[in-house]
């Protein structure tokens, strides 16, 4: 309950303030705009000389010359950022991602302490039996074949259950006193009986060394399942269970997602730019700066560098929704800016058909509107890092560092050396599209005003 109350909180603030910022963009915005026309560039801060060139322009001439050696390493230092992605674990929310304030947390620490982590939530195993009684010799010898084969696990403290009260009764002795348990004398044996079985059903509380809902006991809960009784079913159930059956239905169907959105925004930058590599080039760079953002968040939240300054405590493991909600936010805000530097270089494209001016003067001209957008972005996801609780770190620290990856590695160096490299591959596309969609535009109109 703990993790789900969580998750429903992110998402309905998450609903809500997309909700508010789509109705400001849609009437409070284009209203400001209509009123104050020109009169919105009176107030401009800074006047940019254009005697020696800008910036932006002076950097892309300098790219356009050293494409390729800018291609490589940007893309050794993308793969550097994404490298510690491959130990990028799930698990559910857990007391120590809460601040050391929390009363919650605090119990569970003296709670740790004094007992040891797995105390303060057993993994629940619920075993029936398929036929006759639970107490029926066979079914007691299944059960305690299976119970004592799971505290093997070096992960396993303890096992409580109707035939772990006492390691010094056999299984035969087990199977003997439940064949008439009326006539058991011992009040916590008749007590145990009556709390933990029913005529056809048992429970079983396997305690681990792990803390609750870590990835060690989501672990277990797939350990305990892989060891089935014979002649009996076994449904392991709990907080720890519940996170694992939520993270395995999340990332079984996330694929599946993942596919739509790329096939989708694949056709839809195909229909829009009429090419077929800049669309896929578009996808894959998007997809770098996901990967990347990954790397870097298990670097920090799970190697736990930074801890200290971000003043959280390191985890195995992160939240299992929190890689999805940064993937769609991350994905959806590369496109945009792709978008923006592809649209200006076409534009260039269809009134010149030079690839390395076109590519040059889109980066010139977009640059600035790109990293001045990511930077509102980053200095707004980045505060998040200041809040105590380690989901709204994870989440804005990770799209803060999402942005200035895609913003400052990926858009400004990457997308532009590639284009430059791929020449007028960029603009390829097979005949049958373009007798279905028409010529390139300005490919016959080369006049006509942009």
């Amino acid at each position: 309950s703990f993790d789900m109350s969580i998750v429903r909180s992110l998402g309905i603030g998450g609903l809500l303030v997309v909700m508010m910022a789509l109705a400001v963009a849609l009437t409070l915005v284009p209203a400001l705009l209509a009123v104050l026309g020109v009169r919105i560039n009176r107030l401009a801060l800074f006047h940019v000389s254009e005697r020696h060139g800008t910036f932006w322009e002076r950097l892309a001439r300098w790219e356009m010359r050293h494409a390729l050696p800018v291609l490589v390493v940007v893309v050794l230092l993308l793969g550097v950022l994404a490298w510690p992605v491959t130990d990028l674990s799930t698990s559910g929310a857990s007391y120590t991602d809460l601040p050391k304030s929390a009363p919650a947390r605090q119990g569970y620490e003296v709670l740790m302490e004094g007992f040891g982590q797995g105390e303060l939530s057993p993994i629940p195993v619920v075993i029936k039996s398929i036929d006759g009684g639970i107490l029926d010799p066979a079914n007691i010898a299944s059960l305690y074949d299976f119970t004592h084969r799971i505290s093997l696990h070096e992960e396993v403290t303890r096992v409580e259950s109707i035939v772990d009260l006492d390691p010094t009764i056999s299984k035969e002795e087990y199977q003997l006193m439940y064949a008439s348990p009326e006539l058991i004398a011992d009040p916590q044996m008749r007590s145990a009986l009556e709390n933990l079985a029913s005529e056809q059903t048992t429970v079983a509380y396997v305690y681990s060394q792990y803390d609750p809902a870590s990835k060690g006991a989501t672990q277990l809960v797939g350990l305990i399942r892989e060891s089935k009784p014979d002649h009996l079913q076994t449904y392991v159930t709990g907080p720890d269970a519940e996170i694992k059956d939520v993270a395995d239905q999340m990332y079984q169907h996330f694929p599946w997602v993942l596919l739509f959105i790329i096939i989708t925004s694949y056709l839809s930058l195909l229909r829009l730019f009429k090419s077929v590599l800049l669309p896929l080039k578009a996808v894959l760079l998007n997809a770098a700066s996901v990967v990347a953002a990954y790397g870097m968040i298990v670097f920090i939240f799970q190697w736990g560098h930074f801890s200290g300054v971000l003043n959280f405590t390191p985890s195995d493991s992160i939240e299992a929704i929190l890689p999805v909600i940064i993937f769609c936010v991350v994905f959806g805000l590369s496109m945009d800016y792709e978008v923006f530097l592809l649209s200006r270089t076409r534009e260039v494209w269809r009134e010149t058909r030079d690839n390395t001016s076109s590519v040059a003067l889109g980066l010139e001209r977009t640059a600035r509107v790109i990293t001045s957008a990511a930077l509102i972005m980053i200095v707004v996801f980045g505060s998040f890092a200041a809040t105590e609780l380690i989901y709204t770190k994870v989440v804005g620290l990770g799209l803060a560092l999402a942005i200035l990856i895609d913003a400052a590695l990926i858009r400004v160096f990457l997308a532009p050396a590639l284009m430059r490299i791929l020449g007028e591959w960029n603009w390829w596309a097979p005949a049958f599209l373009e007798r279905l969609w028409g010529p390139q535009d300005g490919r016959h109109d080369k006049d006509r005003p942009v």
